[in-house]
C-alpha cells in the first residue's frame, strides 16, 4: 500500500536516535537515506536528485549523509520534490 504524505509526516514525529552534528538544534532529528527511502517509498536515485537540485538539504558527517526532519517536512508540505 502506498504511503501518503500525511502518514510520512506522522512517522517523522516518532523519536529516534540522531547523530551529533555541529550547528544543529539541540533536539533536531536526523534521518539517513534508508529512513527516507523506506518512509517515502522513493529510490536512492530520487534522493540523489533532490540533493543535487537543492530540493532537500543534507548534512554530511564523515562519509554519511543525513537529512533534517524539518527539511523533509518542508519538502512534503510544499510538494516540490516531484
Amino acid at each position: 500500500m502506498k504511503q501518503t504524505k500525511k502518514e510520512a509526516v506522522q512517522k517523522l514525529s516518532q523519536p529516534s536516535p540522531s547523530p551529533s552534528t555541529e550547528g544543529a538544534m539541540p533536539h533536531e532529528r536526523f534521518l539517513d537515506k534508508q529512513d527516507l527511502m523506506q518512509m517515502l517509498h522513493v529510490s536512492l536515485r530520487t534522493l540523489y536528485n533532490w540533493r543535487t537540485k537543492g530540493k532537500l538539504p543534507f548534512v554530511k558527517v564523515e562519509q554519511k549523509i543525513f537529512y533534517r526532519q524539518t527539511d523533509l517536512e518542508r519538502l512534503l508540505k510544499t510538494g516540490k520534490g516531484e
